[in-house]
């Protein structure tokens, strides 16, 4: 399933079937599994950056998007005494701040959370996710008019009122061309691609192909989505084979429908980016599958990818500057992951891990935006073990190093 959402949902009965198929199970160049990591990941409780809001009793954000160097936004979820909210943070190129976005209901069992966002200008956003209204799951979209977040009516393909629905990711090329992308889980627990379209005037719902088997049990999803221009995008996910392991899938937008594209090696794949037409990387989430693969225009190839984080971000600058971003394993912990693409090769690169690194220690980056090669911002949670809740995390690049505005003893 999309990585961007996995922490911040609710399971629900009719996906649970799915949806645990998909689950997940920095440093120095080069540096092998298992090894210790650099010394920028202890810096105590120094406060390096700016601080960053977490709502509610526990909160963790899904994603990141910029259009500047002073307009950024990352969202996400966060827990009341009752119920799960929708989490929007801006960014002014000063300090982060909370701003205020509409739910679907803030009563008792009622839960909203937003999974992917994009933004064409500082006065056009959009901001996707899931709702629960009874016993339904169904997609939403905030829009940002550059005063407001406002919900608009997006479409729950299938059979009204039966299975669960999802959107995972979302991208832009104009105001009036955005795809968003992700999963309708249908009555017989078959899991489908779902794409949405909007025209500038409303959202659509339009057929996308579906690869492996069409059985109970069964299913695929679309975790990321990017569009060079408003006639060539890619989506990408993962789907579950006759054999029962999980595969990549990859489908491109020609202008005028969806079509699968053969992917490389096992895995769903989790987020993608293009710097060009013919210049995208996808990223690897899953621990059957990790490390990125590349489109050249006309097929897709594997690329070496240093230690074993599953990468659950992907963000490219310039052809020759990439950051993916992650998580890996060690010593009972759970510890954050960067790469760095230098049109050459990928390499690790230090980044420190608020929620400490010592065993029980739980780091998670979700999602990465870049401006410039000088200039990225990686979002995502940690768990704050004094308060007993899961906490937002946003990382600067400053194109020399990683900061984050709070760090926990490291022990």
């Amino acid at each position: 399933m999309g990585m961007k959402g996995m922490l911040a949902r609710t399971p629900f009965a009719a996906m649970a079937a799915l949806l645990f198929l998909f689950w997940p199970t920095g440093g120095l160049p080069g540096r092998a599994a298992g090894t210790a990591r650099p010394a920028l990941a202890v810096t105590g409780r120094t406060v390096s950056g700016p601080a960053v809001p977490s709502p509610g009793l526990s909160s963790t954000l899904q994603d990141v998007a910029c259009t500047s160097v002073r307009n950024c936004w990352a969202v996400g979820s966060y827990q009341t005494g009752a119920a799960q909210l929708n989490e929007a943070l801006h960014w002014d190129g000063t300090s982060w701040s909370e701003i205020a976005t509409p739910d679907h209901g803030t009563g008792p069992g009622h839960h909203s959370s937003l999974t992917a966002v994009a933004c064409t200008s500082a006065r056009n956003c959009w901001a996707v996710g899931s709702y629960a209204r009874g016993t339904a799951q169904l997609n939403e979209a905030l829009h940002w008019d550059g005063t407001s977040w406002s919900r608009i009516a997006t479409p729950d393909p299938g059979i009204p009122g039966s299975g669960a629905h999802m959107l995972d990711g979302v991208s832009c090329a104009s105001r009036t061309s955005c795809w968003a992308v992700g999963i309708h889980i249908s009555d017989r627990g078959i899991g489908r691609n779902a794409v949405l379209r909007w025209n500038g005037a409303g959202w659509a719902a339009v057929n996308a192909p579906d690869p492996g088997a069409n059985v109970a049990g069964d299913g695929r999803e679309l975790s990321g989505v990017a569009c060079r221009s408003a006639g060539d995008c890619l989506a990408v996910g993962g789907y579950v084979s006759k054999a029962r392991s999980e595969r990549n899938e990859a489908l491109r937008w020609n202008g005028t429908r969806w079509l699968r594209v053969a992917t490389h090696g096992s895995g769903a794949l989790s987020s993608v980016t293009c710097t060009a037409a013919a210049r995208c990387w996808a990223v690897r989430g899953q621990a059957s599958g990790k490390g990125t693969i590349r489109w050249n225009g006309t097929s897709w190839s594997a690329a070496a990818t240093p230690g074993s984080a599953e990468l659950n971000g992907v963000a490219c600058a310039a052809a020759a500057s990439c950051v993916a971003v992650g998580n890996h394993t060690l010593g009972g912990a759970l510890l954050n992951d960067v790469l760095g693409w230098n049109g050459t090769s990928w390499a690790a690169v230090a980044v420190p891990d608020p929620g400490g690194i010592g065993a029980g220690a739980q780091n998670r980056l979700a999602a990465v935006a870049c401006t410039s090669a000088a200039n990225c911002w990686a979002v995502g949670s940690y768990w704050d073990s004094t308060a007993a809740a899961r906490r937002n995390v946003a990382l600067h690049w400053n194109g020399n190093a990683w900061s984050s505005q709070r760090v926990s003893d490291g022990t």
